[in-house]
């Protein structure tokens, strides 16, 4: 099965990377840290259906952390859920506005 990202999805993508790791060295996180970020952004813009424990597949992490991440990242306002908790998506948002 091949994934494929939506043009508006890339571009978001790139923009949110490149930000995360200007942001990741002003915080200074860890490059393992920024490489987690930056794979549970991956896995968004491919599947915003994703779930925490897809995410801990993929990333190799325990579930406590990608919530830990993924709080990172809405805070910093790089990704939003929509919906409800159970059944919602994950949404790359085009312009974060780092704080």
């Amino acid at each position: 099965m091949k994934t494929t990202i939506k043009r508006t999805a890339k571009a978001a993508l790139r923009i949110s990377i490149k930000l995360l790791i200007e942001l990741g060295v002003k915080d200074h996180l860890q490059q393992r840290q920024i490489d987690t970020l930056k794979l549970i952004l991956s896995t968004i813009a491919t599947d915003c259906n994703t779930t925490l424990d897809s995410l801990s597949r993929v990333t190799g992490r325990a579930r406590s952390t990608i919530q830990l991440h993924l709080s990172y990242l809405v805070e910093h306002n790089f990704v939003s859920h929509v919906g409800p908790a159970k059944g919602g998506r994950w949404k790359i948002n085009e312009n974060p506005i780092l704080q």
